[in-house]
């Protein structure tokens, strides 16, 4: 039983994160960490690079 709710609720997350609008261009959600010494701007480029 514990197993069939498990893959009930991976299947209901998966479900509504499809629901999810997509940005207009990529972004990066962060949790924890602030910076990582990078320019915004370079993250952003590899961004769109690897969404291409």
């Amino acid at each position: 039983m514990g197993t069939l709710l498990i893959v009930a609720f991976i299947t209901v997350m998966k479900f509504l994160n499809f629901l999810k609008p997509k940005p207009a261009q990529p972004t990066i959600d962060s949790y924890g960490q602030q910076s990582c010494g990078v320019e915004q701007q370079q993250i952003q480029s590899v961004m769109e690079w690897l969404e291409s």
